[in-house]
């Protein structure tokens, strides 16, 4: 008798942040910069990475649906910056075009929403 093995995936809803956004502090835990939005603040908090996939992180704890946090340009922050969102400018679509996508960048780093 032959069986043929089978998997039940269950997906749960998983946080994938770029790699980008990722640095590990002079103790080796890694940490992301987290935006205040209340202040307007950056500041670093340790996350725990499940796994990497490709160009992106799995992250297991530290962030929940919805929290910001700065994908790029990381060497220029410090705890406590002061900073402001920027939004690109977009095109009004026209006939037959593509409504241009808002990019967030936090001061010169592109801010990520948690997924």
């Amino acid at each position: 008798m032959y069986v043929k093995p089978s998997a039940t995936q269950v997906t749960a809803p998983v946080i994938k942040l770029p790699t980008s956004s990722l640095m590990q502090n002079v103790q080796g835990a890694t940490q992301v910069w987290k935006l205040d939005a209340a202040a307007m603040t950056v500041n670093p908090i340790s996350v725990q990475v499940a796994t990497a996939d490709g160009n992106e992180a799995v992250i297991a704890s530290g962030l929940k649906a919805g929290d910001q946090i700065v994908s790029a340009g990381i060497h220029v922050l410090s705890p406590g910056l002061k900073v402001t969102i920027f939004n690109e400018k977009t095109q009004i679509a026209g006939k037959n075009t593509a409504q241009g996508a808002t990019k967030s960048v936090v001061t010169n780093a592109s801010a990520t929403q948690a997924k």
